[in-house]
């Protein structure tokens, strides 16, 4: 009913985009789709009839649906990834140009390939990174679509726990039964959701820990102040971003190689016998770029800055980042920074500083006194405008990746264990359907003919054979993109381990449940 209102109302599917949970659920495994329709930007240069979002082209004047434009309302040659596109065909029908194409493409493409090849066999120059849109709540989503694996064991869980069993099979009423019924429903559905955000809010501060521990245990005062010298140096140059990106980037090849490394440190008057130290902390990258190296640069000076404080307090540095702000973009500093440079001097200025509140970056907006007050903490030279080491600095301090950057690591699982759980049921009962057939309708047919109906029902060790398969692969798959939305959002191991040990516990209850004999048959069918 809410979908037929809306669509009455509202065009554009409404309901479905953003009040659905069923249509938030489509999005999740629409990432992961095998085809696509995108468009290359350039071939849209110069259009400004936008037929192919809003309709209404003569190629189409035959076809009432197309005419309509794109049912979701999307930019055809923007899309992040297949999340909202329902390929509806009315930009390939409406668009004069024929820019819009429809393809067959890898499995997971948006995620950035090859994300489910092991690190060890892959070059840094092919791992695009990942562009799927994702927030909390569809993080959220992707554990209830676990949790409601869990919840048809819901009998044999509540045996094990020494609970009465027929609590799951308790209809509604407004008694104490049907009460306990709901919410232990909530309880199951919620516990992956709620024990992959318990272990993230827990690794978050544990893992700055370890970093500045590590700096503190394994860097010598030698490296500490070779660290500071360049990070200080280039901060001090204030030069605009493209001055700065050439000093590193000679050759203008958009990558930094050994030799224009050690050129940019004798441009900026480093000692020659810091040389070797700074190599031996920033590491031997094929392909790395200017904003990976700056920041890799920045991130080691604030751990040397952390851990020359003194003593770690994990209260402390639990307090710190939680005060931080969430940062919802999958730009580097240096791509942000580009963009809010409006007038391409290489500095920002106070006003085109305050314009990032508009931009979309944090997850809790800043207010116009909060924008004033980190911009001067940043400009540490007092001269009215940031350089881009500035302003890099400031956000350092102040941003944090959030959870839901990992969320959709879980999606395989979620799938794996669905899948697995149907597969089970179908092996079971999907051969007595023709069996079933002449009940369903009222027909009678003697028993002697409902006797010679083939039955194929697969024994239980097969059926588990194929359950523990299923799972298997998707727990792989999920470690693997894990390791992936770590790495592109620049989050740690001890992060990314909570929540490859989290997900093992996930597939390990998943599969105790499938294989105990007593839970084949279940509370919610």
């Amino acid at each position: 009913s809410g979908a037929v209102v809306n669509s009455v109302i509202y065009e554009k599917r409404l309901w479905c985009r953003y009040m659905c949970p069923i249509g938030a659920m489509n999005k999740m495994f629409a990432t992961l789709s095998m085809t696509e329709v995108r468009t290359f930007k350039s071939n849209c240069e110069g259009c400004t009839t936008a037929e192919c979002i809003n309709g209404g082209s003569p190629t189409v004047a035959h076809d009432n649906y197309a005419l309509k434009g794109c049912t979701m309302d999307l930019k055809n040659n923007q899309l992040r990834d297949m999340g909202d596109c329902v390929m509806c065909m009315s930009c390939v029908a409406n668009c004069q140009r024929e820019s819009p194409e429809f393809n067959l493409r890898p499995l997971g493409q948006d995620y950035g390939l090859p994300w489910l090849l092991p690190k060890s066999i892959q070059s840094a120059e092919n791992m695009a990174l990942s562009q799927v849109e994702t927030n909390f709540w569809l993080g959220g989503i992707v554990c209830i679509l676990q949790g409601s694996v869990l919840l048809h064991f819901l009998p044999k869980i509540l045996t094990d726990f020494g609970m009465d069993p027929t609590i799951a099979t308790v209809g509604p009423a407004l008694d104490t039964a049907f009460a306990t019924h709901t919410m232990l429903a909530f309880a199951v559905l919620g516990f992956p959701g709620g024990l992959s955000f318990i272990a993230d809010t827990a690794a978050v501060p544990l893992e700055s820990s370890v970093k500045v521990l590590k700096r503190q245990l394994t860097r010598t005062p030698a490296e500490n102040a070779a660290i500071k010298t360049l990070y200080e140096s280039m901060l001090k140059q204030n030069v605009d971003v493209s001055a700065a990106i050439k000093e590193w980037d000679q050759d203008g090849d958009g990558t930094v190689s050994d030799w224009e490394v050690k050129e940019a440190f004798k441009l900026l008057d480093i000692p020659e016998y810091e040389y070797g130290l700074l190599f031996n902390l920033l590491g031997k990258e094929e392909g790395r770029t200017v904003s990976s190296l700056f920041d890799d640069i920045q991130e080691l000076y604030f751990d040397v800055q952390e851990a020359q404080r003194g003593s770690v307090s994990l209260a402390a540095t639990f307090k710190n980042q939680m005060s931080e702000n969430d940062f919802e973009t999958k730009l580097t500093f240096v791509e942000i920074f580009n963009r809010l440079d409006k007038d391409g001097n290489g500095f920002l200025s106070k006003d085109e500083f305050l314009a990032m509140s508009k931009e979309g970056y944090f997850k809790k907006p800043l207010s116009e006194e909060e924008l004033n007050d980190l911009f001067d903490q940043a400009d540490v030279l007092g001269i009215g405008r940031l350089n881009l080491f500035e302003f890099m600095s400031i956000l350092r301090k102040n941003v944090k990746i959030g959870i839901q950057e990992i969320g959709y690591g879980y999606l395989p699982l979620a799938w794996g264990s669905l899948t697995a759980y149907w597969l089970g049921l179908g092996m079971q009962e999907l051969g007595l359907t023709l069996v079933r057939v002449p009940s369903t309708f009222n027909v009678w047919i003697s028993q002697g003919f409902r006797d010679s109906i083939p039955q194929y029902v697969f024994d239980t060790s097969t059926i588990h054979a194929v359950q523990v398969s299923v799972m298997l692969v998707s727990y792989i798959a999920s470690v693997a993109l894990t390791q992936k939305l770590c790495d592109d959002n620049r989050i740690g191991p001890v992060r990314f381990g909570t929540h490859a040990v989290t997900q093992s516990i996930g597939a390990a209850i998943t599969l105790y449940l499938m294989l105990s004999p007593e839970a084949i048959v279940s509370a919610y069918r």
